[in-house]
Parts: C-alpha cells; structure tokens; sequence
C-alpha cells in the first residue's frame, strides 16, 4: 500500500440562491450537483498513534511486547518445573525387606568380618527385623569405626565403651519392666494351660559385621526377643487381647529402637555439613576436641543411669 494521498471525487449538493431550475416556481431555490475533488489520507501500514505526554503530538504506539511475548520470569520457571527431577516412587514393602535381608558391612570384601546368625521365635521380633535389620547393623558399624578411630586414645576409647554399655543397660531395664508386667499376669491368671505353637521356619537371618562390638547387638537382640516369646504366650492363651498386645509390640520394639535411635543421634555430629554423609574421622576429631556423645531421648524414669555415669 502506497503512503501517498489519493484524490477522491465527490458529489456535493450545493444550493445556490441566484440558479433556480426552468419547471420551479419563482423564488424557488434549486440544488446544483457540484463535483469536487477531496484528498482522503491513504491507510496506512503503521500502528495507530496515541498522543504524547509531553508534546501532544501522535506517535506512533509500542506495541506491548509483555503481551506479545512471555516473560523470563515465567520462561525459567517453567525450565525450572521441566527440570526438576521426578520424584521416585516409594519402594513397596517387599522390597524394603528385600533390601534389609541379611545386612552385610561397607567393609566386607575387604577386610575380615564377623557372621553373626540371629535366630528368633517372635512374630514382634520378626515384624521389626524385616524392616530395620540393616538399619540396627549400620548403627553398631558407626561405633565400631569411631572405637577404631580413637584406638591411640585410652581415654577417649573409654568414653566411647562407657557409652555403648550405659546405652545397653538402658535397654535392659527397659527389658526388666516388660518382664515385670507379664508375671504380674500370669501370677493373677493362676494354672494355664499354654497352646502349642508353632514358629515359622523362615524366623532366622545373619549380620557381616566388621568389629567385635556386633555381639552386643545380637546379645540384646536374642534377650528381647525371649521375653517377647514369653507375651506372645500370654496373648495365644488369651490371657491379654488384641489391644494388650499392640501395646506389647509398640513397647517392646520401643527397647530396640531407641537403643538404635540413640547411637544416630549421639554420632551425628560425623555427618558431613556438605553432603549430609557420615565420616568417623569426622566423629573422632570432634570427640577429640573435649566433646562428649550425649543421650538423646531417654526416659525420664531411666535418667538416672545416664547421671551415675557421670
């Protein structure tokens, strides 16, 4: 399209007082068709123009880009949202206890290590193992690596041995009060005659540790899983019910885990401020700094074994 103005021819009717057509009347005034040329502006290509602010003149308008084209803003969030990583879907049960089975050492292969073989009769016991097994072993490995870290130590190494037995006997007590409550209901129950019961074959599994330090594990493992044989008696002789023995299982397998909660929590501070990974050497230095491995979570009524130790 041209920029150039054309010229338009138009018809005006003009009316003249002096012309006055033959067939009117006189004093009559007549139209006169009048042919003029009007410039009409071309259309042009250009945006429409919108006054100044400051001048008042037209200029043309910015086209609004914002509208036209998507911000950075919304561009990387959205690169941001494309790649982020998706999360990975939560492995089934049988898998966890697929990956618990038969825990063995970051160290097997490469130095000597220990099997230590755990049979047990609970169906407790079994519920627990399945899930936490490997979870119980990576605790006591923990402690094994910092006593062989602070082998030069004497004192040091002591502390450390201190806290493994004070976190036991912690878990013994605990242990003691179960067997407390069970005789108190059986010495209320009188004669019973206890069902035959069968134990699975499968109730069995094996640790690889790689320090010597793992036979505590099975020791406590092996006193727990007696006295929780002995409850689950009284539940087959319906000496307690379905809530009885929920509340059994919920206190028994508390024995265990705060004795494996523990450990993590007083060997925290190994773990790596960058990447979160553990690192006894880690451990040890701060240890050797005049830090302590502290108690976490113990009850109130046990305090008391933690105060005489120190």
């Amino acid at each position: 399209m041209s920029e150039a103005a054309e010229a338009v021819e138009v018809e005006v009717e003009v009316l003249s007082p002096h012309d006055t057509a033959p067939d009117t009347k006189p004093g009559a005034k007549q139209k006169k068709l009048t042919t003029v040329k009007a410039v009409a502006p071309a259309i042009s290509e250009q945006p429409l123009k919108e006054p100044s602010l400051q001048t008042g003149e037209q200029v043309p308008a910015t086209p609004n880009k914002a509208a036209q084209e998507p911000t950075k803003q919304d561009s990387s969030t959205a690169n941001k949202k494309n790649s982020r990583p998706k999360r990975q879907a939560r492995p089934s049960r049988d898998e966890i206890i697929r990956q618990q089975s038969n825990p063995s050492t970051r160290l097997a292969g490469r130095q000597k290590t220990l099997t230590l073989p755990f049979q047990y009769t609970s169906d407790i016991m079994h519920e627990y193992i399945q899930l936490n097994q490997s979870k119980m072993l990576d605790a006591y490995e923990r402690l094994a690596a910092l006593l062989r870290m602070l082998v030069n130590s004497a004192e040091l190494h002591k502390e450390v041995k201190d806290w493994i037995n004070t976190n036991t006997k912690i878990a013994d007590v605990q242990l003691t009060e179960l067997t407390n409550q069970r005789l108190a209901i059986l010495e209320q129950a009188g004669d019973v005659d206890f069902p035959k019961i069968k134990i699975p074959e499968d109730y069995h599994t094996e640790f690889e540790a790689s320090h010597p330090i793992a036979n505590l594990m099975i020791a406590t493992l092996q006193r727990v899983d007696v006295e929780l044989n002995e409850c689950e008696k009284l539940y087959m002789a319906l000496l307690i019910d379905d809530i009885e023995y929920r509340q059994l299982f919920n206190q028994a397998t508390n024995v265990i885990r705060g004795s494996v909660d523990r450990i993590f929590k007083a060997t925290n501070p190994g773990k790596r401020k960058e990447n979160g990974r553990y690192s006894p050497g880690q451990l040890a230095a701060w240890i050797r700094e005049g830090n302590k491995l502290i108690f976490a979570d113990v009850p109130q009524n046990l305090k008391y074994l933690i105060d005489g130790d120190n």
